[in-house]
């Protein structure tokens, strides 16, 4: 019997640029539509590892600064946080959860996800002067009646302080 041939290893894929740079060079960004304490915002889908629904958030002792709690997935015991107070919004609902990509995964309570979208540059409109959120939000989209603010995740985790 003839020995198969090992399949060739691939190198791993190339990191993905920063949300503004991918913008910048006219690149169309699949992006994840939620909403959080009221307001609708955007974030690339590369950044979200997964949608979940309603989680049971365990309190942890020794939670500090944003941090909720916990969440047991799949095995892995993840940090709870609810991005609202950083992005000057209401207090998450927790009717869902996004969690995040990265060594260190992260999980933020949403109200609600609603719909996948691809953003091109031409779509980008100029934030609202009362939706700066200290740099964290790159422009604003209309989607459909809403206008939703995207957001740079990874500057939202530096933030919160939970993206080490």
């Amino acid at each position: 019997m003839p020995v198969p041939e090992p399949l060739p290893v691939l190198p791993p894929p190339p990191p993905l640029l920063p949300l503004r740079a991918r913008l910048a060079r006219g690149e169309t960004v699949p992006m994840l539509l939620f909403t959080t304490g009221g307001e609708t915002f955007l974030t690339p889908l590369s950044d979200v590892r997964e949608a979940v629904d309603a989680p049971a958030v365990q309190a942890l002792p020794r939670a500090s600064g944003a941090g909720l709690g916990g969440l047991v997935l799949r095995g892995d015991v993840l940090p709870v946080t609810d991005p609202g107070p950083v992005l000057g919004v209401g207090p998450a609902l927790g009717g869902a959860a996004l969690v995040t990509t990265g060594e260190r995964p992260v999980v933020l309570l949403v109200d609600d996800v609603l719909d996948a979208v691809a953003v091109s540059p031409a779509d980008l409109r100029s934030l609202p002067v009362a939706l700066t959120a200290d740099g964290l939000l790159v422009g604003a989209v209309p989607a459909g009646p809403r206008l939703a603010a995207v957001l740079d995740l990874p500057l939202l985790l530096a933030a919160l302080d939970l993206s080490r």
